[in-house]
Parts: structure tokens; sequence; C-alpha cells
């Protein structure tokens, strides 16, 4: 969860938690507002199929090790 925030912005594309509580906090919240939970699941599905893909992350490695060669 640490590098999360560098590839989705919580709250807007994905959502985290950090105890049981605000889980169920959030849980609750997200049941009772369909149009929130649907809004973060495009945004998020969106972002993954733009940037993070199979083909990104090889051609990010690939990027990386002709930069280091």
């Amino acid at each position: 969860q640490a590098e999360l925030p560098e590839y989705y912005e919580p709250g807007k594309e994905v959502e985290t938690f950090s105890s049981p509580e605000e889980l169920a906090d959030k849980a609750d919240f997200y049941l009772r507002r369909e149009d929130e939970r649907k809004k973060i699941a495009r945004l998020g599905y969106e972002k993954t199929k733009a940037m993070h893909t199979y083909d990104h992350r090889i051609a990010e490695m690939i990027r990386r090790i002709h930069g280091t060669l």
C-alpha cells in the first residue's frame, strides 16, 4: 500500500484504509453511494488500462535496462 499513491490517486481512482474500523466506515459509505463507488471503479480501471498493463511494465523495464547499459 505504501507505493499505491505513486500509481493511483486515493479517494479518486482507488480507495484505501488503515484500520478495520476505517474499512467498515468506507464500506458502509460506498455501499450507500453507488454512484461514487462506480466512479472510483471506472477511474481506476481507466488508469490501469492507460498506464499499468503488462505492455507498459515491459516497456518500462526495457527503458530502465537500456538506461543502465
